[in-house]
């Protein structure tokens, strides 16, 4: 016991200093980005009262007016709107609002009203059994009780197994997305994302863990061990979510606009309704449509114009392709056609999607930088070309190209 004592001074501590940098990054992104602020806030409210419920369950090997707080009834739908308020956290930053209000309805809710059930239910047994705790116990062995741990245990696995796969859907819903409609990859780094999925699911995995204590399955030697492990665990991963929010809440910035408009481009390029070909002449615009879904044939069929428009884009003086944040929507109101046309023609005609058809024109562009002065430095020419970092230029060219931008300088000087 006296060692959890010793445990629970720094954890509390850490704990508290990081709600303080969440609160106080809140407060900073709130001029910039009212989402991002939120979600800094659920997680600030989410450590501070996980760590007061781990404490409690600490704390009350000593004080048993403490215990009821970690009791079963109580704790574990506390776990499950925990669960909940984390992914809602994670799912308003990457828009998905829709996943957020299922877990609300399948799991947060149902778990907020046994909460609410449990603590009116031991409330009023109170005076039959003379104080809170033993009405807890007492409403333990009857049916009632039983059938309240059982629906507390299904409504934990749904918010867990559907917060899950609602992150993993997410990420790789944003990834498929971000190389397909945009000019840019890694405004938001996608290994950065994935490991930080994965110790979720290590989050989640501890929270059941520690569940597992209160229907008496001994996963641990006794519940302090558990109660230690949980505080161990998400110290560690609410340190990593500190350290996400402080490194990239500038990137998330750039990024939030797109996030905007980028469920309504994945209408725009799949929607199922005719698409439509605009062509102008003598002043008169004619708009041709195609097939409901359009197949190789008909795009094809349309390859010879469109292979036209986006040179005349190309070659354009302003060169667009160079502009941060430019997506597939933007690209397809300069060629006046339809988003999902525009979209079929790169992946069918052109083999590339549109990640790939605008860096391989910011990479011709950096060549011809490279040519024009070789004492050009990378990062000047990656600011220039629209990527983020020179690390993202070098890694892109290499990919490109075959070689990196030093070995290319260097075949220019040997020439």
């Amino acid at each position: 016991m006296s060692q959890s004592i010793y445990l629970l001074l720094p954890a509390c501590s850490i704990t508290f200093v990081l709600c303080l940098m969440l609160w106080a990054i809140a407060r900073a992104a709130f001029k910039h980005s009212r989402i991002y602020a939120t979600a800094c806030l659920i997680m600030s409210i989410v450590c501070f009262t996980d760590t007061l419920l781990h404490s409690c369950g600490l704390l009350a090997f000593r004080f048993n007016s403490l215990n009821t707080l970690s009791h079963a009834l109580l704790a574990i739908p506390f776990l499950s709107i925990e669960i909940f308020l984390i992914s809602t956290g994670a799912l308003i930053l990457f828009h998905r609002k829709y996943h957020a209000k299922l877990l609300l309805l399948a799991g947060f809710t149902p778990s907020v009203l046994l909460l609410c059930y449990s603590l009116i239910l031991s409330i009023t047994n109170i005076p039959k059994y003379g104080h809170w705790p033993a009405a807890l116990n007492a409403i333990m062995t009857d049916y009632n009780g039983h059938m309240l741990l059982y629906l507390s245990l299904f409504f934990f696995g749904i918010n867990a197994i559907g917060s899950i796969a609602a992150m993993i859907r997410s990420l790789l819903r944003y990834r498929r997305q971000i190389n397909s409609y945009f000019g840019f990859h890694d405004v938001i780094r996608t290994n950065i994302l994935t490991g930080g999925t994965y110790i979720y699911i290590a989050f989640i995995v501890v929270i059941s863990l520690h569940l597992a204590n209160y229907i008496h399955i001994k996963v641990f030697a006794d519940a302090i061990t558990v109660h230690c492990a949980a505080i161990v665990c998400k110290i560690c991963f609410f340190t990593y979510v500190c350290y996400l929010v402080i490194r990239y809440h500038e990137r998330y910035y750039s990024i939030e606009p797109a996030l905007d408009v980028i469920d309504t481009i994945d209408r725009q390029v799949e929607s199922p309704a005719p698409n439509t070909f605009i062509t102008e002449a003598k002043g008169e615009t004619e708009q041709q449509e195609y097939a409901e879904t359009p197949d190789e044939l008909h795009v094809h069929a349309l390859s010879n114009e469109l292979d036209s428009r986006l040179k005349q884009w190309t070659n354009d003086p302003k060169k667009f392709y160079l502009r941060d944040g430019i997506n597939v929507l933007q690209l397809a109101e300069m060629l006046k056609v339809k988003p999902r046309l525009l979209s079929d023609y790169l992946n069918t005609v052109m083999g590339v999607n549109f990640n790939q058809y605008i860096n391989s024109l910011r990479i011709e562009e950096a060549k011809r930088m490279i040519l024009e002065d070789k004492n050009r430095t990378f990062n000047d020419i990656a600011v220039y070309t629209g990527f983020s970092s020179s690390a993202t230029f070098c890694k892109t060219f290499k990919r490109i190209t075959g070689i990196t931008p030093t070995q290319f300088k260097k075949q220019l000087g040997d020439n």
